[in-house]
């Protein structure tokens, strides 16, 4: 089944979202990307689904103007962390936990990139933990490690969040069968 789906790309300043889409589009590493200012929309097809990729500048102006207005309609959501940068976690976090809250957005797939795993080693495990994710939260969500130079775990969290998509896990009140946090299959309850 074809299906057509708009995704907000969102994270901080310099986390790699625009390189992680260029990657995605052109199935190379494109180096020196001009970050995004303001936003950027990209037409990506992933399998059956062709996605409408709308980067949002991660920018401070753009997060406090930008996020909400931009990610209505939004189908699914992947979240960008710079794990080569841990001094602005606490600012990510803050950030995640910000767009969590928006209520268009309460029932929607959530991807986590954890990029530049090329650069830094850091578990799914230890991740979650620090930015307060659990396996209790009431969301379909999972976390990748990736690396936008590379290429690694970008195209397995695509397929992730398209076959959400497509799947309809983002519908309250289901139990569903996804990938845990930690890798092993687990039943996540979306409420």
């Amino acid at each position: 089944m074809k299906k057509n789906a708009k995704i907000s790309v969102l994270g901080l300043d310099r986390a790699g979202k625009t390189t992680m889409l260029q990657r995605l589009k052109t199935g190379r590493w494109i180096p020196d990307t001009t970050p995004t200012i303001g936003m950027n929309a990209e037409t990506i097809q992933i399998g059956d689904v062709t996605f409408s990729a709308w980067d949002l500048g991660g920018q401070l102006q753009f997060r406090r103007a930008l996020w909400e207005m931009y990610t209505k309609n939004s189908k699914g959501l992947i979240y960008v962390i710079d794990l080569s940068d841990p001094a602005r976690f606490p600012e990510s976090r803050n950030y995640l936990w910000r767009m969590l809250k928006m209520t268009h957005l309460k029932n929607i797939p959530l991807a986590i990139f954890a990029n530049k795993i090329d650069l830094v080693d850091c578990t799914e495990e230890d991740l979650a933990n620090f930015m307060g994710i659990n396996k209790k939260m009431s969301r379909v969500l999972s976390i990748f490690k990736t690396s936008a130079v590379t290429g690694e775990g970008i195209h397995k969290g695509i397929y992730w969040l398209a076959d959400a998509i497509q799947e309809g896990k983002h519908s309250p009140m289901e139990l569903y069968q996804i990938k845990s946090l930690f890798g092993r299959e687990s039943s996540i309850l979306a409420t």
